[in-house]
């Protein structure tokens, strides 16, 4: 899956998300919003049994995603949880392409 930001929830100041691997380890990158493509990422690689979480700033400031992968690679699943306390402003905005506002009100 390409990089993007998990905005379905709409609340991503209060947004968590945990992700636990199984399998095989597989790249797992995250890339600052605001970088432009062939900026650094950060490749934080989970084997299986790792648990990440984001939330937050991460939602907010951060893209992630799984990058293609070559046809023969071991098998890998990801059970993802998502929660929120549905408090606070809801992000609103146009389309997934909008540009989003962040924050409280700034």
């Amino acid at each position: 899956m390409g990089v993007h930001r998990d905005t379905d929830m709409r609340w991503l100041d209060e947004t968590l998300i945990g992700i636990l691997t199984l399998g095989a380890r597989r790249p797992f990158v995250l890339r600052h919003r605001t970088s432009r493509d062939g900026d650094p990422v950060v490749d934080v690689s989970p084997a299986g049994g790792d648990l990440l979480v984001m939330g937050g700033r991460a939602q907010a400031d951060w893209l992630h995603g799984v990058p293609p992968a070559p046809s023969v690679v071991s098998p890998r699943i990801s059970a993802q949880w998502r929660w929120t306390s549905r408090t606070g402003r809801p992000q609103t905005g146009g389309g997934y392409g909008a540009p989003r506002r962040y924050g409280h009100g700034r």
